[in-house]
């Protein structure tokens, strides 16, 4: 078609459908009673594998590969398994609770520095297996990491700088 009598011909992109942008699903962490409660349940390695994720920030898989060489000072450090990026979560400043159940777990076992924490694992096998039919949770185990972020960012003495950095 042309131009209208005195006008512009319409653009073509006006005649072009706009694609739909899904709808974000609000993320809603479980709360800290929620976690402490699944780790009450749960086996002292799964205990410490969730509170990886709750308190560390990890997402399952760095959950189950980080070692105990990483583990060093109240500091765990490794590497993120999807990005190859360097982590440096200093737990015993922002959980120090959680840097002694490291260390009491640590002694029930006497592991090699280069044993994983609480691995290795099929993570997909451990969240059906473990995760929602034992501990019956009814969250997705990455939801624990946003629990880490929330809290880092309620923490007067987290800078956002950090918080940032530490989820990656």
């Amino acid at each position: 078609p042309g131009a209208p009598a005195g006008g512009l011909a319409p653009a073509p992109v006006d005649r072009a459908k706009r694609p739909k942008v899904p709808k974000k699903r609000p993320i809603n962490p479980p709360s800290v009673e929620t976690v402490e409660a699944l780790r009450t349940k749960a086996t002292p390695r799964d205990a410490t594998a969730i509170a990886l994720m709750a308190y560390a920030g990890l997402a399952p898989v760095d959950a189950f590969s980080v070692q105990w060489l990483d583990w060093r000072g109240g500091v765990l450090s490794g590497t993120r398994q999807k990005s190859g990026e360097q982590i440096h979560i200093p737990l015993g400043r922002v959980m120090p609770s959680i840097a002694a159940d490291l260390s009491a777990y640590r002694s029930l076992s006497s592991p090699s520095l280069t044993d994983p924490i609480v691995g290795p694992q099929n993570v997909a096998s451990w969240r059906k297996r473990v995760f929602y039919d034992q501990l019956g949770a009814d969250f997705n185990p990455y939801a624990l990491r946003h629990l880490a972020v929330s809290l880092w960012l309620r923490d007067p003495d987290v800078t956002d700088l950090e918080a940032a950095d530490w989820a990656g």
